[in-house]
């Protein structure tokens, strides 16, 4: 089975290429308003990683359709899965434990593996993730446990929903990266704006205190980054 891997300069898919030990990836390009970031984070890993080649694959235009803070856009994965089905038959997206997201957990990536290949002639296609154990601290500390200069790729990598800024410190996912960051006790001043302060930190705390959406582990992790921060729990 020939993998491929869906690249996107994020901390996620950067551990999945070492994890999985540097295979064949690329990059769709879906022209949302952080499409263009992401080609220079990936351009700007090249150069660290002399190992690191990703292809980058002309998408269609899913901007058009992004809801939200989020930059959420339905069915995005199922159709980023699609179109990389031509270049391997194992998709490897990277999804992890601590994910809340319709169409990037276990049960959705086997329902899309099982229609892939339905609709696929003689292939089995399997949508994969390495990564279903593992929270985003796990990861970020499988990284800085083995791989060399960790920090510095970790820290150049790029999940941000911003279009106006490379890492901006105020969206949700920017405050995942700082969250996984300050477990460790990491630097956080690549962040456009003081992540601590994010306004959605009381938003979060909310919903931690309010709801069972999320798993324990993210819960815990970022309760105590919170507090670090000097947040009132």
């Amino acid at each position: 089975m020939k993998d491929v891997l869906l690249f996107s300069g994020g901390i996620d898919s950067l551990s999945a290429w070492f994890y999985l030990g540097n295979p064949k990836s690329i990059y769709i390009d879906m022209m949302t308003k952080y499409s263009q970031k992401e080609i220079e984070c990936i351009k700007e890993l090249e150069k660290l990683i002399p190992d690191l080649n990703v292809e980058i694959v002309k998408g269609i235009n899913l901007g058009q359709f992004e809801e939200g803070v989020n930059a959420f856009i339905p069915n995005r994965n199922l159709i980023l899965a699609s179109i990389a089905c031509n270049y391997g038959d194992r998709i490897i997206m990277a999804g992890i434990k601590d994910d809340n997201v319709e169409d990037k957990n276990p049960k959705a990536f086997k329902k899309m593996s099982e229609v892939l290949t339905l609709i696929s002639k003689d292939r089995k296609i399997e949508v994969y993730s390495p990564f279903w154990k593992m929270s985003k601290t796990d990861i970020v500390g499988w990284m800085l446990d083995n791989v060399i200069d960790a920090e510095k790729m970790l820290r150049t990598s790029v999940s941000c929903y911003s279009s106006e800024s490379l890492q901006c410190g105020d969206c949700p996912s920017c405050l995942r990266k700082a969250i996984a960051f300050e477990k460790f006790n990491l630097s956080l001043d690549f962040f456009n704006n003081d992540v601590r302060k994010c306004a959605l930190i009381g938003a979060y705390i909310k919903k931690f205190n309010s709801t069972k959406i999320y798993t324990k582990e993210r819960i815990e992790n970022s309760m105590e980054a919170f507090k670090k921060w000097e947040w009132k729990i």
